[in-house]
């Protein structure tokens, strides 16, 4: 029997669109929230060697999970080099900012948000404005 976090893992690899938001991102979106340290740490050491797909759709499922485990690997997701990474990063942290959970920032994120502004070819510019106007408003 898979434990918790090979169950997250399983669901989050690749599947049709359709399938991942009809029946495996809830589940994800589950699993994560019965996650306990042991899981997340195993989640912190699974981003190394995961694909793009699989960081995007597993910052996907963090978005709806409100803890401070979820908060850091989202931190550091958008500080992942690839920029779609940190797009997927950025939409999660946009959507728990919406929220009006409370996300503290540091200069490494504050650098990252700018960068990934100064792309129009990402398509990001308004969620990344949204959220650094969020930071500036929480850290006030």
């Amino acid at each position: 029997m898979q434990d918790r976090f090979e169950q997250y893992d399983n669901s989050i690899d690749p599947a049709g669109a359709d399938y991942w938001y009809d029946h495996a991102l809830p589940l994800a979106i589950e699993l994560l929230w019965q996650f306990k340290h042991s899981d997340w740490t195993r989640l912190r050491q699974a981003l190394s060697f995961r694909s793009v797909s699989w960081l995007c759709r597993c910052a996907e499922t963090l978005e709806e999970v409100y803890a401070a485990s979820s908060l850091d690997i989202l931190k550091e997701l958008l500080c992942h080099p690839e920029d779609r990474v940190a797009v997927a990063a950025v939409d999660a942290l946009k959507g728990w900012a919406l929220a009006g959970q409370i996300i503290s920032s540091d200069a490494v994120m504050l650098q990252r948000l700018s960068k990934l502004h100064a792309k129009p070819e990402l398509e990001c510019r308004y969620a990344v404005e949204l959220l650094q106007a969020k930071l500036c408003a929480s850290s006030d």
